[in-house]
């Protein structure tokens, strides 16, 4: 799946679950312009977190930090600690599901 078509998928799935978080919008072109500024953060926020043509994993960010020239601070800690919990259940579903299939 191409990154952009994934990202685009996944704002598009936080806007049916969280629909209050997003500004409203009353045009198709409006609700496209959204996503595509959506995108393009998203973008610019996962460029920041390549190593060596890889992605840092989520475990990795504190870490990391440093040897990417990014500070530990309030942001990153939030984003932190918001992908790292919802990550370690996916992971325990992961192996839940090969166990039993």
């Amino acid at each position: 799946m191409n990154i952009k078509v994934g990202v685009t998928l996944f704002i598009q799935q936080m806007m049916k679950w969280y629909p209050e978080v997003f500004l409203k919008t009353t045009f198709e072109y409006e609700h496209e312009s959204l996503v595509k500024r959506l995108v393009a953060s998203i973008s610019a926020e996962k460029s920041k977190w390549m190593k060596d043509d890889n992605e840092v994993p989520i475990k990795d960010m504190p870490i990391s930090c440093a040897n990417l020239g990014l500070a530990y601070d309030c942001k990153l800690q939030s984003l932190f600690f918001v992908g790292n919990e919802p990550k370690k259940e996916l992971d325990k579903i992961k192996v839940a599901d090969t166990r039993n299939g």
